[in-house]
């Protein structure tokens, strides 16, 4: 474990030197945790005199959008934590050190996954905090977070791992940072779906769909984490070199 979080160290400090990751990583939470709460702020009061149905309509939409965030930064993490590592050429010397496959593989997963789960829920809490501060304000009865909104915060850290564990198919394969991440851009799909269909009153978050999207997430992430770690072994890597 302590050879896993040196690589998730060595990982980090690489990120704050990649401004293309780590501007995701800051611009993200700010725009999702802050410019949308304060959009809703603003337009609170006209809204709810003229359509109250469209201010939870737009609290549900924006809300929605932290199972993206979930997704993106994840993806683009790993893209950058594993094929990053090949366009830099300092693969070859990570494969060297006296780390076990296993290890390896979990540090990469731990730098991606750790900053992902820390900036989503910060972001999503100012975003609630916004959003009632905004609504008690006018004296409007709707308080974040609700149970769908909960809901979705639990799917976070299933949906990240997921993101990983995809992105590390796809790194595997590719020979550089930008292709590995355009690629793993189609993982965001299936989670926009989700949240347009929710948007619409066609929500995967009641009973008993919650309960099937958590127990397919989870057998999908145990599963496939198996299989990436296989994957990211270090004949696998050295072949694609």
């Amino acid at each position: 474990m302590k050879k896993a979080i040196a690589v998730m160290k060595k990982d980090l400090k690489e990120l704050t030197k990649n401004f293309q990751v780590f501007g995701v990583m800051i611009i993200l939470p700010i725009v999702f945790g802050l410019a949308y709460p304060l959009i809703v702020f603003l337009i609170a009061p006209g809204v709810i005199a003229e359509a109250p149905e469209a201010l939870i309509f737009l609290i549900n939409l924006f809300s929605g959008f932290f199972l993206v965030m979930a997704v993106i930064i994840p993806a683009v993490v790993a893209a950058d934590s594993f094929a990053g590592e090949k366009e830099r050429k300092t693969i070859e010397a990570l494969l060297a050190a006296p780390i076990s496959d296993k290890e390896l593989f979990l540090g990469k997963v731990l730098v991606s996954f750790l900053p992902t789960i820390l900036l989503t829920y910060l972001s999503a809490t100012l975003y609630c905090v916004i959003i009632d501060i905004g609504l008690i304000s006018i004296g409007y009865p709707y308080f974040l977070p609700d149970l769908q909104f909960s809901i979705m915060m639990l799917l976070v850290p299933l949906l990240a791992l997921l993101g990983i564990e995809l992105t590390v198919f796809i790194s595997v394969r590719v020979k550089g940072f930008r292709e590995a991440q355009q690629i793993s851009g189609v993982i965001v799909i299936p989670v926009l779906i989700i949240v347009v269909l929710n948007i619409f009153n066609i929500s995967v978050f009641t009973f008993p769909w919650n309960v099937i999207l958590f127990v397919g997430l989870g057998i999908l992430d145990i599963g496939l984490y198996g299989l990436a770690v296989k994957k990211f072994g270090r004949e696998n890597i050295i072949s694609k070199i």
